[in-house]
């Protein structure tokens, strides 16, 4: 599926994508070019975002993360984000819909979240929500 967003909410943002489903990965990176966004980050697992995060973190304006990855999950990666920069918008990404997983992460601070399956236009729909709070 080709992303058809509107191009300019991303236009000079920084973001890192941090998936280990390539898939989703290339969905998300690819839409996000398509809206405009300047510099992606991308990540395979939760140590290569760590890692991308303490090169970056200060210079990022979204996460976006898979909930479950090696290494470290997206909720740790949640964690160390807020204990570093409380106020970057951390979108979690995720195919587990239970009432806990989301009340862990809304409890941690997170941004917003979607629900795999998405396409383009859901993802796109989700951004805006998060970077207009």
């Amino acid at each position: 599926m080709t992303p058809n967003p509107k191009p300019g909410l991303l236009v000079g943002r920084s973001v890192l994508v941090a998936d280990d489903e390539a898939d989703i990965r290339s969905l998300i990176v690819t839409t996000f070019e398509a809206m405009g966004c300047t510099s992606v980050l991308q990540a395979a697992d939760g140590g290569e975002a760590q890692s991308a995060l303490e090169r970056s973190v200060d210079d990022l304006d979204l996460v976006v993360c898979d909930w479950i990855m090696p290494q470290l999950t997206g909720l740790h990666l949640l964690n160390w984000t807020r204990n570093r920069k409380p106020d970057l918008p951390f979108m979690i990404v995720t195919g587990m819909n239970e009432v806990t997983s989301v009340v862990d992460a809304v409890a941690s601070g997170v941004t917003g979240y979607v629900l795999k399956p998405f396409g383009p236009d859901r993802l796109e729909e989700k951004v805006c929500e998060i970077l207009k709070r």
